[in-house]
């Protein structure tokens, strides 16, 4: 069976970081899909990635033998669906601003309108990973908890909890799993996460936090995900290297070979 597998991180809009991780040897064998939140954007409005990559950007659709982008009307969340023996898996890689919070009702208005593509059947698949810039009990560690109380930071992650209820999401990252630690104070919390339906839970071989891969300088550390879901895959294509022809010996066996006809 073909594992589907996740990197998921905020960067921070770091290209330092971006190209240690996609530059890696390993990188392209190792992931299926690198979700990145906060990537570092150019002046032109372009992000950086290496051949290995398909850069799939904001509010752009694209169309593949398996997957699809689908439009969202937000540069905040970048959606792709694949289509497989399981049926439909669709990602959404979400980041929150956490002073805006504006992704909650943006997500909910577009929820309301596309479900029946997001999701298409009961026993479809959906991700929701991310950077969500929110604090709860659900999810922080007890030592948190003065981060949860606060009236607004209630009403942030509420909004979060009942977009989860409305649409059998659960939690695939266990509680208690930080994932930045804070600059200023060094405290560790839980902003970044994992949501999926909740059959999908079945599917999932790994869901954990991985600091040893984190990039130089980074707050916030990866999340790496495996699924248990056949995606197929795309069909390698061989580029020669003309750098690399010995072109005496070329020339010669064409020349025998025009002679011979």
């Amino acid at each position: 069976m073909t594992r589907l597998r996740i990197w998921q991180q905020n960067l921070n809009t770091s290209s330092d970081a971006q190209h240690c991780i996609l530059s890696r040897p390993s990188a392209a064998r190792d992931w299926d899909i690198i979700a990145i939140q906060e990537p570092t954007i150019d002046t032109k409005g372009n992000t950086r990635a290496t051949p290995d990559w398909h850069v799939v950007y904001p509010m752009h659709r694209y169309t593949q033998a398996n997957w699809r982008q689908l439009p969202f009307p937000s540069a905040d969340v970048v959606i792709i669906q694949f289509t497989g023996p399981f049926g439909k898996l669709t990602i959404l890689n979400i980041y929150n601003d956490g002073d805006k919070q504006d992704t909650p009702p943006t997500l909910h208005r577009y929820l309301e309108s596309n479900i029946c593509t997001i999701q298409p059947t009961h026993d479809d698949h959906v991700l929701w990973l991310g950077d969500f810039n929110c604090h709860h009990v659900l999810w922080e560690e007890e030592r948190n908890r003065h981060l949860c109380e606060p009236r607004q930071a209630q009403a942030n992650a509420q909004a979060w909890i009942e977009l989860m209820a409305d649409y059998g999401m659960c939690q695939a990252l266990v509680k208690d799993k930080p994932t930045l630690q804070s600059t200023r104070t060094g405290n560790w919390t839980q902003p970044d996460n994992v949501f999926c339906t909740e059959h999908t839970l079945e599917a999932f071989t790994i869901c954990d936090t991985a600091p040893r891969l984190c990039p130089p300088k980074m707050d916030h550390i990866p999340i790496l995900s495996t699924l248990d879901l056949d995606i197929p895959q795309a069909t390698t294509t061989i580029n020669y290297n003309y750098q690399d022809v010995d072109w005496e010996k070329f020339n010669s066996l064409l020349r025998t070979r025009i002679l011979l006809r």
